[in-house]
């Protein structure tokens, strides 16, 4: 068989033509699962992005409650802060040093007077404070057994003198004393609004 040059273009046409289509064919191929590739990796882009979004949901629902029991807590804590100094102020309102003086006998009356530190209590040397500074942090008075008004005042000025930084309030007697401070304070503006 004799090849000529028209038939060995056609051969060659053929297999080039072949050759091409077999490219072709590889291209698409690959071209079609890079496609596929491309929409697997959409899919997963967008259920992770769904992901995502349903986190940042979560974290700022999470943040939202954080907010609101770091509120709570600082009331709690502002109302525990309260509650503990009402009940030291109430613990030192209920403690009350009674200081008992004077002369004991028949006919003596007994009268009472409120002892408070002076304005210049802080600066009274240690010698001359009567007891121990920590007690004029509480209510003191003073229950003075005496046979006159006269001689109860001279009685609570010799142990309570202001010299040692306390002053005491006006001298009554035992069954009219003030029951508690807001008795006490009624009882000093009534004092104060009749002078």
């Amino acid at each position: 068989m004799v090849l000529t040059t028209e038939s060995l273009g056609l051969i060659f046409l053929l297999v080039s033509a072949a050759a091409l289509g077999m490219s072709l064919v590889h291209d698409v191929g690959k071209l079609s699962a890079a496609k596929t590739r491309s929409g697997l990796l959409q899919r997963q882009t967008d259920k992770k992005k769904v992901l995502v979004n349903e986190w940042r949901g979560r974290i700022d629902g999470l943040n939202r409650d954080l907010r609101a029991q770091q509120a709570r807590f600082t009331e709690f804590n502002g109302k525990k802060q309260k509650l503990q100094t009402d009940m030291r102020e109430l613990d030192q309102k209920k403690v009350e040093f009674v200081h008992e003086m004077g002369e004991l006998g028949e006919g003596a009356a007994i009268y009472w007077s409120r002892l408070r530190p002076s304005e210049a209590f802080k600066t009274v040397p240690r010698q001359d404070v009567v007891f121990s500074r920590q007690i004029w942090d509480y209510r003191n008075v003073a229950h003075i057994s005496a046979f006159g008004p006269d001689r109860a005042l001279v009685s609570l000025a010799g142990v309570f003198g202001v010299a040692g930084g306390v002053r005491a309030s006006e001298l009554v007697p035992l069954a009219l004393a003030p029951q508690d401070d807001e008795d006490e304070q009624a009882a000093e503006n009534a004092e104060g609004a009749a002078a």
